[in-house]
């Protein structure tokens, strides 16, 4: 599917391209943009908002992770997902892929077999037990013995960080007029603009779904350039390296499960150069840059192994080398195309999901940035215009963010957080909550046109018929049919949770 639509959104893009061409020295986002009722803008990068409630679990201020949540833009492509900050000198995108987990199969876990422990069920035994005891009335007897029921929690991981990706830059100061930060729900892309000395700084991000990759593209238009050093750093304590000059490889593996991860940057300058050296790149005096960035894991949603064996049940069975060569092609395809056309792809796509659904209650478009709407909203002094734009705003964002975190061909669903995540423990291990939270995350899928935006989510619970078997034999005796509970990971585990 993803190789049909690449051929047949050339030919837009083709015919895009053409309109898309910028004029000399013309800034990436037109000022127009500040007419669209659905642009959530700021005028401050994230470090410098107001955070409106407090930290809740697992986050706080002291590591920015409160900042991160509620200050930060969004941008994803069903896959692989970005949070943009907007900051000045030091601009930091944090970066995240679905299938980067902790957890599941591991050399220190060599019988894992999605938390079950037959000694807990023994054959749907303990649950008979369960149920007659409830139905004698023994309460208080019955509920100690649920807690017998629950499986182990060796093995349940968690979903993972990717990294940090950091654009340093020089000779400019925080001494700068006319910023703005906006995510333009239309066009699923995040841009940056202010002026420094007379030039004009602007910044584009979009992650497209055809090419799979991020594209961060750079620009100034004045007296000055461009001059910044690139950096691309883990968190899972994996080591960026040069390649060439002007790429960065951020390869490893998830040290708890020896799960394998593979990320390219790659540079491509306009003007000036771009030299390597250690884990990273420096642009010098360059007009402008396109940045394009993918990755993968070797994880696959497959419970036993093709060829009959479960020696690497949940992976591809990819070498270092393969996976590298795989993430690799990718970036090296945008590269070729260049950015009008992996843009115009990205649009697209994109736009042919956003545009089916056009919602119109009578709002405006406030001169008042997203805070200060959210703030009047609150307090009842926004007009009712206003109020109407933010209600559409928010309706279209949820359609935003199922597009950006859970597309028809991606191997897993949206978890508790989409594709976004800052933390090494996210709360609740930002895993697949089958009570209301799954359910919750596909919501604007069918009754709001995205209907293809489901299938990840089908197919997951089709992933989990074949470890829910072994559940329901242990846990409740039963010879046929499946069983999985309200804690889900992408490694089958589908005993009862805690």
């Amino acid at each position: 599917m993803k190789i049909f639509k690449k051929i047949t959104a050339g030919l837009v893009a083709a015919v895009m391209t053409v309109a898309l061409l910028p004029a000399s020295a013309a800034p990436i986002r037109a000022k127009a943009a500040e007419g669209n009722s659905l642009r959530l803008w700021y005028d401050e990068p994230a470090s410098q908002g107001t955070n409106i409630l407090s930290a809740g679990s697992n986050y706080s201020d002291a590591d920015g992770s409160n900042t991160w949540q509620q200050q930060t833009l969004p941008i994803g492509n069903g896959d692989m997902g970005a949070n943009v900050y907007g900051e000045i000198v030091s601009e930091h995108l944090t970066f995240n892929e679905k299938t980067l987990w902790t957890g599941g199969p591991s050399s220190s876990r060599p019988d894992y077999m999605g938390g079950n422990i037959q000694s807990n069920g023994l054959d749907g035994a303990t649950m008979a037990e369960v149920q007659r005891l409830f139905l004698e009335g023994r309460t208080s007897e019955a509920v100690a013995k649920c807690n017998q029921l629950v499986g182990t929690s060796n093995g349940y991981g968690a979903y993972q960080p990717w990294g940090d990706i950091w654009f340093d830059y020089s000779g400019i100061s925080t001494n700068v007029s006319n910023y703005q930060r906006d995510l333009d729900l239309t066009t699923g892309t995040a841009s940056v603009s202010f002026t420094e000395n007379g030039t004009e700084y602007t910044r584009e991000y979009f992650i497209s779904h055809d090419d799979n990759v991020l594209v961060a593209r750079l620009e100034a238009n004045g007296s000055a350039q461009l001059n910044l050093n690139v950096r691309f750093t883990s968190k899972q304590n994996g080591t960026t390296v040069v390649s060439g000059n002007n790429t960065l490889v951020l390869n490893g593996q998830v040290s708890d499960n020896q799960l394998k991860y593979s990320s390219y940057l790659t540079v491509v300058p306009e003007g000036g150069s771009v030299t390597g050296s250690g884990s990273t790149l420096t642009v010098t005096n360059a007009d402008a840059i396109t940045v394009y960035v993918s990755a993968a894991t070797d994880y696959k949603n497959t419970f036993w192994n093709e060829d009959g064996t479960d020696d690497y049940y949940y992976r591809t069975g990819e070498t270092d080398a393969q996976l590298a060569a795989r993430v690799k092609a990718d970036v090296d395809a945008a590269v070729e195309s260049g950015y009008e056309a992996v843009k115009a792809s990205h649009l697209a796509d994109y736009q042919e999901l956003f545009n089916r659904v056009d919602l119109e209650l009578g709002q405006t478009v406030s001169a008042k940035t997203t805070d200060q709407l959210l703030a009047a909203y609150k307090a009842g002094t926004a007009s009712a215009a206003e109020q109407r734009q933010l209600e559409v705003m928010l309706f279209q964002y949820g359609r935003y963010l199922t597009i950006s975190s859970s597309r028809e061909d991606s191997q897993l669903p949206s978890n508790l957080q989409g594709v976004w995540n800052f933390l090494n423990n996210p709360p609740w291990a930002s895993d697949y909550h089958m009570n209301v939270n799954l359910q919750m995350n596909y919501w604007p899928t069918y009754s709001t046109n995205l209907a293809e935006c489901a299938l990840p989510l089908i197919d997951y619970v089709d992933s989990l018929r074949e470890p829910g078997r072994i559940t329901a034999k242990i846990y409740n005796g039963a010879d046929v049919g499946f069983s999985a509970h309200t804690q889900n990971t992408p490694f089958g585990w589908t005993c009862p949770g805690w």
